[in-house]
């Protein structure tokens, strides 16, 4: 047996190489390392030096019967660089289980008790952020009628690495009007409305997830631990769902352009509950880094669907605002038109859409947002139930 001295001695000349072999299988990713503030090497963490590493989105949201949206706005955010949707499906009857994309992550999320239905948007955002925030360097907290438009960045990871250094950035609501239209067509929602844009101060968030404590308040803006802020592109440190226009960075590079007239399209002053939105202009839109476009109402038929499938008529305040709105909508012509900025981004991300500007290309056109076949052939019986629960639910006049 060979003595200890003799062994040390025979071994000493190959450390260099051991070593130099260790160091380069942990750059590799195949081994643990020690370093300090590495912990265990990934393969994603190992990048040559002065490289730097990718920006990681991930997107939550929560959905029920809005099935005849998502393959858009899917494709809309998946070109912006988004790496990952966590879609909550709140359907009784999970009508997304057979949607199969690699960028998308579904969970069936029903309403347990009718209580459910006033908390569980937070409950599946705090879920997503348990599950799946470990995964990314941001999530994004979006519903389907919400995109989000870049002016100054090519990539959704390029502008959060820029303006979500640490806890949460609030991006402005962009709501657009119902175009003029009545009833629902087969087309994507970003060609289709395109008039009528507001200024919101209302917001949705992006955030560093490990610096999250949860949503209690609103799903607009979750609480984060100690020693974060709440931000917007500019820096300014905020304090709820809400950016005043006063205070809105980008609206105060050109104060010509910000005029606060809470009336409606006819120049009747609107009611104090109503005095939310202002017109807001093209000049406007291209000085912000990002919005939120917000098709939040589309034609009054979806509209009152939506109203309608969410039970708002359950509830005093809500029945109200839902048919308010529809009444207004009925008289409503766009103004302002021709914002197609959301929709030239969906035709060049991904240019199959083009074949819905192509005159007898509907069918074509609508093929896109239904998929997969089983979201498709379950529309007419959907559509059915939806016009059954509108005429129980929603006033006759509004018809």
């Amino acid at each position: 047996m060979m003595n200890a001295p003799r062994a040390v001695l025979l071994v000493l000349p190959l450390l260099p190489g051991v070593v130099a072999m260790w160091e380069a299988n942990a750059n590799r990713g195949l081994v643990p390392s020690n370093r300090e503030g590495h912990g265990e090497i990934r393969a994603k963490d190992s990048l040559a030096p002065n490289v730097q590493k990718p920006e990681s989105v991930g997107i939550c949201s929560i959905l029920r019967d809005e099935d005849r949206y998502i393959m858009e706005w899917l494709d809309y955010h998946h070109g912006l660089g988004v790496a990952k949707f966590y879609l909550y499906d709140n359907s009784d009857e999970f009508t997304l289980q057979d949607l199969r994309r690699d960028d998308v992550e579904l969970i069936h999320y029903p309403n347990k008790n009718p209580d459910d239905a006033m908390w569980v948007q937070r409950h599946a955002y705090n879920d997503c952020i348990r599950r799946f925030g470990p995964l990314h360097d941001s999530l994004g907290f979006l519903d389907l009628d919400e995109f989000v438009v870049l002016h100054q960045h090519s990539s959704l990871p390029d502008m959060l690495r820029e303006h979500l250094r640490q806890g949460v950035l609030s991006i402005n609501w962009v709501p657009f009007g119902s175009n003029g239209e009545t009833q629902y067509h087969p087309m994507p929602v970003t060609k289709r409305f395109t008039s009528d844009p507001k200024y919101s101060p209302l917001t949705k968030a992006f955030a560093r997830p490990e610096h999250i404590l949860n949503f209690t308040q609103n799903p607009h803006v979750p609480n984060l631990k100690e020693g974060y802020t709440q931000h917007d592109v500019c820096g300014l440190e905020l304090n709820g769902p809400r950016i005043p226009a006063d205070l809105n960075c980008s609206l105060r590079l050109d104060a010509t352009v910000v005029e606060w007239a809470p009336r409606d399209d006819i120049g009747t002053p609107l009611p104090p509950r109503n005095n939310k939105k202002s017109p807001i202009t093209e000049q406007m839109l291209k000085a912000t880094t990002a919005v939120i476009f917000h098709y939040h109402s589309k034609s009054r038929e979806e509209f009152m669907g939506k109203c309608c499938a969410r039970g708002y008529f359950n509830r005093e305040d809500e029945a109200t605002m839902c048919s308010e709105y529809a009444q207004g909508m009925k008289r409503r012509e766009p103004v302002n038109t021709g914002f197609f900025e959301a929709w030239n981004f969906l035709k060049t991300v991904s240019p199959k859409y083009e074949v819905c500007d192509e005159a007898g290309k509907e069918l074509e056109c609508a093929a896109l947002l239904y998929k997969p076949t089983r979201i498709q052939t379950k529309f007419e019986a959907r559509d059915s139930l939806l016009q059954m629960r509108m005429g129980a639910c929603s006033p006759g006049e509004l018809w």
